[in-house]
């Protein structure tokens, strides 16, 4: 990012070369690919703004998106009756209040994808013109594809690590996990402005302090598992700089933590919190998962690297990838994969010098062609093109039609909107994919829906779905409906009339093609 000759510290955060105009918008592009792909299926339908391969997680950040843009902050729709309103989500309360102004929700989700992919790629490029000097524009782009695109070639001999892989790869989290891209966007930004504050340590600007301990808080914020490698990060320099009293660090530590003792309390206080952390807490793979995953990668950076002295920046060169295992190892408290996103970042920069050091023989150089920049682009292609396709197969595979929860046919939407439209707060028993879509498109809580926020989520999607079939009899379905305290139900297309099944519970019934809502008692 920055302009050669420049002194350590400083970064140029304009002036995109040709190479670096281009890799922005094919990233830009790539964040669209699973939209593109849906709109291909829509057939009559209409998307819901879930264009991840888990369409659940999307259509939870929708739910808080609508109740956050209509009451400030979100609760938890996964459950009859609703929870409590304890949560506020920045990019999501932008979102709803987006969608009250009359965007759609899709609109309100996707507008977020070329502005969190601008985000990641401007501030990997910073980062990585300030870690290695005089790079042309060319190598320094393929700097940045390794850090966003990295996916291990291993992947293509075997079905291990694939969960971790994809944790691994930012542009891969671009379809649907934009907070977590973001965060780590953040990282480096956190690091540049860190580094300005320390470098005047007398009287930093109240500015770059203010920048630093706002990028600290919403990295935790956005995306708890990247806060707790930051903390873990920025304790390492404390300790290892022995700079107990350091301003910048200290609002550092005090940044990051403070959203993670949110979170903390949230998972012990709300009911709603303390069943999705339960429900999280599994493994997302082995060590063996792990080797298979960032081995090529942890490899190549080992050739990379440097004594780091008393540079800032070398020394958290080291600590970042290390707290992001060591959080993955020890801290995460739920889904520990997570907490290796953004690891790409300083073991791209540490592989991107091995690779600089690669000369091709002297028959081969032609001015074109010069020496260490081949290596890097050759390096960079390998690791990133085999994986990322078969990624790409993989998701686009599990997207399918996008019939589980990406796409809703029109009768469907025409059900959902008249949910909407009725009064009260009632909430909505029906199969688990249309389930999951209820509490963004009513704003209702749904009795099944998300399988880590909703309770007993395996017995709920059997029970709802056999109520939806009427393959229960009379009286059990009655009793199942009943116990979900809903005061709706809802079924989608192909299921069969459910009047008998419901019986005296029921009050009536309106159709919408096929789909339709029975009101109860």
């Amino acid at each position: 990012m920055g302009v050669n000759g420049r002194r350590r510290g400083q970064v140029a955060w304009a002036g995109l070369a040709l190479p670096e105009v281009v890799l922005l918008g094919a990233l830009i592009a790539w964040s669209f690919v699973v939209v593109v792909h849906l709109l291909a299926e829509l057939h009559g339908g209409s998307l819901t703004g879930a264009d991840g391969p888990f369409p659940a997680d999307q259509l939870q950040y929708l739910a808080w998106m609508r109740d956050s843009g209509t009451h400030g902050l979100a609760g938890d729709l996964f459950e009859i009756p609703r929870g409590a309103r304890v949560f506020v989500q920045p990019m999501w309360l932008l979102s709803g209040l987006l969608w009250r102004a009359g965007a759609s929700l899709p609109v309100a989700m996707f507008v977020w994808k070329p502005l969190v992919a601008v985000a990641l790629a401007l501030g990997i490029r910073a980062y990585v013109a300030r870690m290695i000097a005089d790079l042309s524009a060319v190598s320094r782009s393929a700097v940045v594809l390794l850090a966003v695109g990295y996916s291990s070639p291993f992947l293509l001999l075997t079905n291990r690590g694939s969960s971790l892989a994809g944790e691994m790869f930012s542009a891969g989290q671009l379809w649907g996990y934009l907070p977590s891209v973001l965060a780590v966007a953040l990282m480096p930004v956190y690091l540049l402005l860190l580094e300005r504050a320390m470098s005047v340590p007398a009287r930093p600007r109240a500015g770059t302090l203010l920048g630093l301990g706002g990028s600290a808080a919403l990295v935790g914020w956005l995306h708890p598992w990247q806060g707790e490698t930051l903390l873990l990060l920025t304790a390492g320099l404390v300790i290892w700089r022995r700079a107990w009293r350091s301003a910048p660090l200290l609002i550092g530590l005090g940044a990051s933590a403070l959203p993670l003792a949110g979170y903390f309390a949230l998972a012990h206080l709300d009911p709603s919190w303390r069943t999705a952390q339960a429900a999280e807490n599994i493994s997302s793979g082995s060590f063996v998962d792990l080797v298979i995953a960032l081995a090529p990668l942890a490899v190549l950076a080992a050739t990379g690297l440097r004594q780091p002295a008393g540079d800032l920046q070398e020394q958290a060169l080291l600590l970042w990838p290390a707290a992001s295992v060591a959080t993955f190892a020890v801290l995460a408290p739920s889904f520990p994969g997570h907490s290796l996103e953004g690891i790409a970042i300083p073991l791209a920069v540490m592989s991107a010098r091995g690779l600089l050091r690669v000369r091709l023989p002297e028959h081969l150089h032609r001015s074109h062609l010069r020496g260490a920049p081949l290596g890097l682009a050759v390096g960079a292609l390998v690791l990133t093109i085999p994986g990322v396709a078969n990624s790409t197969h993989f998701a686009l595979r599990l997207v399918g039609d996008g019939r589980g929860g990406q796409i809703i046919d029109p009768s469907e939407r025409s059900a959902l909107r008249y949910l909407a439209s009725l009064p009260g707060s009632g909430g909505v028993l029906a199969p688990a994919t249309i389930g999951a879509a209820v509490p963004a498109f009513t704003g209702r809580p749904t009795w099944v829906g998300h399988p880590a926020w909703t309770p007993d989520y395996n017995a709920r999607y059997r029970l709802a779905s056999a109520v939806s079939k009427a393959a229960l009899p009379p009286p059990a379905g009655r009793a199942a409906v009943q116990a979900s305290r809903a005061r709706y139900v809802l079924v989608g297309c192909g299921s069969p009339d459910l009047a008998e099944l419901l019986g005296p519970l029921m009050t009536s019934s309106h159709r919408f093609g096929c789909a339709t809502v029975y009101t109860l008692r």
